[in-house]
């Protein structure tokens, strides 16, 4: 049997985790059996040669699922679904594709963040006679290729943010922590150092602006799954008062309730909130605990200048 497409992997891979978590690659075995995909199938690569094509699909599937809520990843590379999939399960019990989880806001909105339309049936000419419904998945992107690719490579950076994260929370505190003061470094902030031990008062780390220390941020890394309220915050502005410091980060692996961000806007100090979707956009971007997926891709244009006469 051919490669099963990422929509037709949708239902099995629900099905598979309705009352138990599974890791993918083991999902992506039993849906190859599914499939009766051969030896060969099974083991081919993706152009990358990372990962084999089947668990790419079976992945791919997994994070329009996940971003619709269908399913939820308690941790990482596990899949279990949630109430809301136990439910589209039970009502789409034939197929399950990207149309179908167009109907949840939240999938809609994470399309739009990419520039593309929340995927629906429309009707299209055949032969140039009536008109049909087609599946939004098989019609032919006509945006640009340029424009096609960056909707693309956001989608894979995206993609990559929610793994870091994940990796990020089976991780210790400490290791974290040092994360954090990576991070800082990688941005240029200056050069960090580790606290993160009893009697630190809430205070993780720090990063020396200036050669001489006269300049200091204080972080503070929660890896918590819960929202952090503003309590948290408050001590966190006061272990800053009690070093009589005036910068201050608060991390997160999760996000921030909004009397908390009220809390640090109402501050007389300058204290910084990043909640985990920007910290895994941070990450990605100053390449912190990621690296090159293959060789790298670069999109060429015409030298303009080595053309003129």
């Amino acid at each position: 049997m051919a490669m099963p497409s990422m929509d037709e992997v949708m239902l099995p891979v629900v099905g598979l985790v309705l009352n138990e978590e599974m890791h993918y690659r083991d999902c992506a075995e039993r849906i190859a059996d599914k499939f009766n995909l051969t030896e060969d199938e099974r083991n081919e690569l993706v152009p990358t040669g990372r990962v084999t094509r089947i668990q790419d699909r079976v992945a791919w599937a997994v994070t329009h699922l996940d971003k619709a809520g269908v399913v939820e990843r308690p941790r990482r590379g596990y899949v279990l679904a949630t109430p809301l999939g136990k439910e589209t399960y039970a009502n789409h019990p034939d197929h399950i594709a990207l149309r179908n989880l167009a109907q949840f806001p939240a999938y809609r909105e994470w399309r739009r963040g990419f520039g593309l339309s929340p995927p629906a049936e429309e009707p299209v000419p055949v032969n140039g006679g009536a008109a049909v419904a087609q599946r939004a998945d098989e019609r032919t992107d006509e945006r640009p290729p340029r424009e096609r690719l960056a909707s693309v490579y956001r989608e894979l950076n995206d993609g990559l943010r929610d793994e870091v994260i994940l990796a990020i929370r089976d991780l210790s505190p400490a290791f974290f922590e040092r994360i954090v003061i990576s991070l800082m470094q990688a941005m240029g902030y200056g050069v960090g150092q580790h606290l993160g031990k009893s009697g630190d008062g809430g205070i993780d780390g720090l990063i020396q602006q200036d050669r001489l220390g006269l300049d200091v941020i204080y972080l503070q890394a929660k890896r918590w799954e819960n929202q952090v309220g503003a309590g948290a915050v408050r001590d966190f502005i006061g272990a800053l008062d009690v070093r009589g410091a005036g910068k201050g980060v608060f991390i997160t692996t999760s996000s921030f309730a909004r009397p908390a961000k009220e809390a640090a806007a109402q501050s007389t100090k300058q204290v910084r909130l990043i909640d985990g979707e920007e910290l895994g956009r941070l990450l990605v971007e100053y390449n912190v605990g990621v690296v090159p997926d293959g060789e790298p891709l670069v999109v060429k244009k015409i030298d303009e200048n080595y053309f003129s006469e």
